[in-house]
């Protein structure tokens, strides 16, 4: 419990879906009550191997019952955009959660 806030931006899209929940979990430990996470992902479905690399996409459908199973994260908002850099095509989860309570 030593952070204010979490920026996981483009990083846990590399995590097996399998190992999301611990993942989550840890990171949940780590932030104050009160704490924020940011968190993003490519929107879509399903879990590939490009170049040798694991990326997992989610929609806000597919991602919402991942981040309920993490009882004190409740979600601050959830939106889709699109990618900055040029000549990307790319869409984006993103979405915000603070830590409500102070036991896990």
């Amino acid at each position: 419990r030593e952070f204010d806030g979490i920026w996981a931006c483009a990083s846990l899209l590399h995590v097996p879906k399998v190992e999301m929940n611990l993942v989550l979990h840890r990171l949940t430990r780590a932030l104050k009550p009160g704490g924020c996470i940011y968190l993003s992902f490519k929107h879509g479905q399903g879990e590939r191997v490009e170049h040798g690399r694991l990326f997992n996409d989610y929609t806000e459908d597919s991602f919402r019952p991942v981040l309920a199973l993490q009882t004190s994260l409740t979600i601050e908002r959830i939106w889709v955009s699109h990618d900055q850099r040029p000549g990307r095509v790319e869409k984006w989860l993103n979405i915000v959660a603070r830590r409500t309570t102070a036991a896990i």
